[in-house]
């Protein structure tokens, strides 16, 4: 399996697999992609469809199909980025359940 990252492929016919929960944007670049449970465990049946045209997938999802993946499979980097405060506030949210859990995890605290 190869990454399209710096990489060229023919113009050839192609089969894209998403997760229902790929971003609009994913969908938009690969439309007409056959949609899987989000969190699929996937199989060599979920990317072989008896041609030889190319497969695209997410890179979350290719590296489910590490062990049966081809020279026809590719998979397309993926990278989050926040802007302005947005990581600052989600980096507030993950403190804020850490602090949770813990202190939900000590029990009632009697004096």
């Amino acid at each position: 399996m190869s990454s399209l990252q710096n990489s060229t492929v023919e113009a050839t016919p192609l089969v894209a697999v998403r997760d229902v929960r790929a971003s609009a944007k994913w969908y938009a670049t690969l439309l007409g992609a056959d949609s899987l449970p989000d969190h699929a465990h996937l199989m060599p049946e979920d990317i072989e469809f008896g041609d030889d045209k190319s497969v695209f997938m997410t890179e979350k999802d290719a590296v489910k199909c590490e062990e049966f993946a081809g020279a026809r499979h590719w998979y397309v980097p993926v990278s989050a980025c926040f802007d302005g405060g947005e990581a600052d506030a989600l980096l507030d949210i993950v403190i804020r359940k850490i602090e949770k859990r813990d202190q939900a995890s000590q029990g009632p605290i009697h004096g």
